[in-house]
């Protein structure tokens, strides 16, 4: 998907606004220039909220995880261009899974953990009508 023209793209490289490097590649390269970096830290109630133990992961690790997490999808069909809806509270997870999806060529939809489904969730649905439904879980 494009939503800028290529004038607008070229102006903005131009000024230095815009550059090559993607979400991953800044991951990729402070996993390999800082490893052992902090890169993300759970909120101190995620026990309340998932049943898991808080982490906190250096951008190897996160870097680690998000492959992982990239190959499991791959295992379940996702595809490159796949539209993915995620609903996780402010966890690793989601990190992860963000940079997973985004390694994939994937467009993430996040949904708020705090809302049920309810006729809110028909545009977002529909767009997905096409796509498969996957539950992630360990």
């Amino acid at each position: 998907m494009q939503t800028s023209t290529p004038e607008r793209i070229q102006g903005y490289e131009k000024a230095g606004y815009w550059g090559s490097a993607t979400l991953c590649s800044l991951l990729a390269h402070q996993a390999a220039e800082r490893p052992q970096a902090l890169a993300a830290v759970d909120q101190f109630n995620k026990q309340e909220l998932t049943g898991g133990d808080p982490q906190r992961l250096s951008f190897k690790q996160l870097d680690d995880a998000s492959s992982a997490m990239a190959l499991d999808m791959l295992a379940l069909g996702v595809r490159h261009g796949d539209r993915i809806m995620v609903q996780l509270p402010n966890v690793v997870e989601l990190m992860a899974c963000y940079y997973a999806a985004s390694k994939l060529g994937n467009c993430t939809i996040m949904r708020s953990p705090c809302r049920t489904p309810n006729a809110s969730m028909s545009s977002a649905m529909a767009l997905l009508a096409s796509s498969s439904c996957l539950k992630l879980s360990r």
